[in-house]
């Protein structure tokens, strides 16, 4: 009897095991934030040292080579006790292409321009900066939203096609008309006939 509660206490305890890990993962996922490379809605928020950033959906550019990609995002940056100011801010980096886990892995990123037309030059530069304290050395997106959001290049032209008959191309009326230089010889059966040139 003492064994057959020792064998039920376990299976009860790995039966609580499995069903609670998936909620202690989700959790964590969520704790983390929304850079996590399953989340697929936008905007997306992040906050540090009270300044908070809100990044749209990013629009991509190029990706040359399915290697170098280059993307441009409107964000809008709240810097701590100040106003929010609203932004286009361009980037490139190198990318990594996960086939199993269907994610892209970009390393390097780089900001190539961020514009804040609304600001003084002095105010741009240190948005500029206040900006570039959020841009993680690698960070990977899902690898469907990528294709998905990529500019489908333009159709190559197509090939012109002369669809118009030879200029010597006569319809035959019959085939007795053709009789002359044509011999005409059983096909099939009596009913069915075709011609056999001479």
């Amino acid at each position: 009897m003492r064994m057959l509660n020792t064998s039920f206490l376990q299976c009860l305890i790995l039966t609580a095991a499995l069903f609670t890990s998936p909620f202690e993962i989700g959790a964590a996922q969520s704790a983390t934030g929304s850079d996590q490379p399953n989340n697929s809605s936008w905007p997306r928020e992040k906050y540090s040292n009270g300044t908070r950033l809100i990044i749209y959906q990013p629009q991509v550019d190029d990706w040359k080579n399915f290697q170098d990609l280059s993307w441009r995002m409107a964000i809008s940056l709240t810097p701590k006790g100040g106003k929010t100011v609203l932004g286009v801010v361009e980037m490139k980096g190198n990318t990594n292409i996960d086939n199993v886990a269907k994610l892209v892995v970009i390393s390097n990123p780089q900001v190539t321009g961020t514009y804040f037309p609304s600001l003084d030059n002095a105010t741009k530069e240190k948005m500029d900066q206040l900006f570039k304290t959020f841009v993680p050395s690698t960070f990977s997106i899902s690898l469907h939203n990528l294709i998905a959001s990529t500019p489908k290049k333009e159709a190559p032209a197509g090939v012109q096609l002369n669809n118009d008959p030879p200029k010597d191309f006569r319809w035959l009326p019959a085939i007795n008309s053709a009789e002359r230089e044509w011999g005409a010889g059983p096909f099939c059966s009596s009913e069915h006939e075709f011609a056999v040139r001479r």
